[in-house]
This record gives structure tokens, C-alpha cells and sequence, in this order.
């Protein structure tokens, strides 16, 4: 007497073929997930940048007194940090240290390692603070804060440095 009973199950070629389905929808994704994620560092640097020159002007016009914002390091360089004082009293009001981005340069292209903002709003002098890549990669989406004389600060999403070096290793 023959029992042929069907077991139900996946064989081992329904499993290879749901495993090459899986590797290269893991092969597609990954790279733009990486992509993904430098852009929202690069955004989310920038916005601290932004966000921090904000209050050191809110507070300015709030308080009727200057207000800094300078680079930790004391040169034009941004990528170490900064911080918001009381130009009369040099008390420190926020200390904002931020993670280096591979491949990516925060600085001044003014040469600017200070900015301060009077009672009126208004700025001590016109800046550009730039994050750029320090080579050539394949799509180079920088930002640049710009802050005038007047105090207002922009960000142009639509900006195109010249890097450092003309090819990434």
C-alpha cells in the first residue's frame, strides 16, 4: 500500500529564490539609506548653527545687550563647536559641540570666527558659514548660512562650494 501524503513547506529552491529577492532589495536600499542619513546629519548641524544664531539674537533684543556667537577653536573653522556669551560678561549661555561629518567642512568663507548681535538686532558685520564637502562625491548638496549686516540669517539649501580637493579618495 502506497501513502503519498503532500507535506506542506517551502522546498529548497522556493527558499534561494526568496533569499536572491531579499539580497538585492537589500542591495538597492542600503546605498540610499546611507545617502539618507548623511543628509539628515548635514541638516541637522547646519540647523544647529542656525538655531543657535537665533538666540543669540532673540536674546540680544530681548535682554538690550550684545550677544556672540563665536567658534571654540578661535578660527574660521565651525566643525568644533561654538558658543553663545554675554559680550559684557562673557557668561556663557549655550555650549554646542558638534560631530565632525566625514567629508564635510564647516567654516567661514569670511574669515569669521565671531558674530555679534547688537540690541537692535542687527549684526556686527556681514558673514557666509559654509558646510561643504572637502572633495568632489557624487551629488554635493551644501548649505550656506548668510547673515547680514542688518541681523537677518538666511540658509541657501541651493548652494555649490569648491572643494577642497578635486576628487574623494
Amino acid at each position: 500500500m502506497k501513502i503519498n501524503k503532500k507535506i506542506p513547506g517551502f522546498t529548497l529552491i522556493d527558499l534561494m529564490v526568496a533569499m536572491t529577492v531579499i539580497g538585492i532589495g537589500l542591495a538597492i536600499t542600503i546605498p540610499a539609506m546611507q545617502n539618507f542619513t548623511n543628509d539628515n546629519r548635514k541638516a541637522e548641524h547646519i540647523n544647529k548653527l542656525v538655531r543657535d544664531m537665533t538666540y543669540a539674537k532673540s536674546e540680544a533684543v530681548n535682554r538690550g545687550e550684545t550677544f556672540c556667537i563665536a567658534t571654540k577653536s578661535g578660527a574660521a573653522l565651525w566643525d568644533g563647536g561654538w558658543q553663545v556669551t554675554d559680550a559684557a560678561t562673557a557668561t556663557v549661555f549655550r555650549d554646542t559641540t558638534t560631530l565632525a561629518i566625514n567629508g564635510q567642512i564647516l567654516s567661514s568663507s569670511t574669515g569669521t570666527n565671531t558674530i555679534c548681535f547688537r540690541p537692535d538686532g542687527s549684526a556686527n558685520a556681514a558673514a557666509l558659514i559654509e558646510l561643504c564637502a572637502a572633495c568632489v562625491d557624487v551629488v554635493n548638496r551644501e548649505k550656506q548660512i548668510g547673515i547680514g549686516a542688518t541681523g537677518r540669517i538666511s540658509l541657501n539649501s541651493q548652494f555649490a562650494c569648491v572643494p577642497a580637493a578635486p576628487a574623494c579618495p
